[in-house]
């Protein structure tokens, strides 16, 4: 019996080897749907503060997180591998807290581009008028949102942590940028 390798058949077998595994590899799941829904009701732009313990806020508001023995006052909803939102004056991220039923939360934006988008990057669906990201963060639309999608057969409601959610000062959702999978 001959290997493999020699028999003329064998790029046809290693093709179709290739194509499922290939195939195996795009079999993306949905992102997790959120057990509870966490709507914020102080949204900010940080203007001073201790990063991780106190924000002071655009808005006059100050959003604690920690207690004087370091014990967290408020559940962070994701975490950006990216820069944390820092306190460095009008250029700070934002921040969108509140409480609810199941205890105070906070959120928190990367430091606002150029072109005034805060940046948020989280996994989630984007639906009629709102995004859901799978922490459980509600997100409103604003009225001329913007959605640019570069990819193919994948639900387009589906939010990876790699797409590009903007954010306005007030907090409102001002464009998605869904980016290609594996760019």
């Amino acid at each position: 019996m001959g290997s493999l390798a020699a028999s003329p058949r064998a790029p046809i077998v290693l093709a179709a080897v290739a194509a499922l595994v290939a195939v195996a590899c795009y079999n993306i799941p949905p992102p997790p749907v959120p057990g509870a829904e966490r709507v914020p009701t102080i949204v900010g732009q940080i203007v001073g503060g201790t990063p991780g313990v106190m924000y002071e806020l655009s808005t006059g508001d100050i959003v604690e997180i920690r207690d004087a023995a370091g014990a967290n006052i408020r559940e962070q909803l994701g975490s950006d591998g990216g820069d944390p939102p820092g306190n460095n004056g009008p250029e700070g991220g934002l921040i969108l807290a509140g409480e609810d039923a199941a205890g105070k939360f906070y959120a928190a934006t990367r430091t606002p581009d150029t072109e005034g988008c805060f940046p948020i990057f989280a996994p989630g669906y984007l639906q009629q008028d709102r995004v859901l990201l799978s922490t459980g963060l509600v997100l409103k639309l604003a009225g001329d949102v913007r959605v640019q999608n570069d990819r193919t057969s994948i639900d387009r409601s589906w939010l990876f942590s790699s797409d590009v959610i903007c954010l306005d000062r007030s907090g409102e959702v001002t464009s998605i940028h869904q980016v290609a999978l594996g760019a």
